[in-house]
């Protein structure tokens, strides 16, 4: 057997042996852990997006604030977190059921045959207010949560 082949065959023993291990071992702190490293990532990321949101940089986007908070809600549930962020995990979770329910109250409006979409500068004003509440003490949450993490 020439020496590539070798060496292929010792990466499927290596892949083979990785894949058969227990995934309920406890992972010991500071092991790199591709999970966590992805919630922490993606956890940052959605604040990030929602502050540009606050800002006007961005238009409010429900899809990727309802994609963050379940992110944050992944990250609550690998580390710990106290009854405050989730509490705050809460109300951003609730501040995106408002918003819809809002929506759906504004009766469809047509015009020459074409939906209009409707106007939702207040709703988006008051989504934006309410997780402006909790964004910073879910980023200073999310920074202890994370330090030291590595993939």
């Amino acid at each position: 057997m020439n020496y590539a082949a070798k060496i292929i065959v010792a990466a499927g023993f290596s892949l083979l042996a990785a894949c058969t291990q227990e995934d309920d071992e406890p992972v010991p702190q500071g092991t790199p852990d591709s999970d966590l490293f992805m919630f922490c990532a993606e956890s940052r990321g959605s604040l990030h997006e929602l502050e540009t949101m606050v800002n006007g940089r961005n238009r409010v986007n429900t899809s990727a604030l309802e994609h963050g908070v379940g992110m944050l809600g992944q990250l609550a549930g690998r580390v710990p977190a106290n009854s405050t962020v989730r509490a705050d995990l809460q109300r951003w979770t609730q501040a995106l059921t408002t918003w819809r329910e809002q929506l759906k109250a504004i009766p469809p409006r047509i015009e020459n045959g074409r939906l209009i979409e409707p106007d939702t500068m207040e709703l988006d004003r008051a989504l934006l207010g309410e997780l402006q509440r909790v964004s910073q003490p879910l980023s200073d949450w999310v920074k202890a949560a994370c330090e030291g993490v590595r993939l």
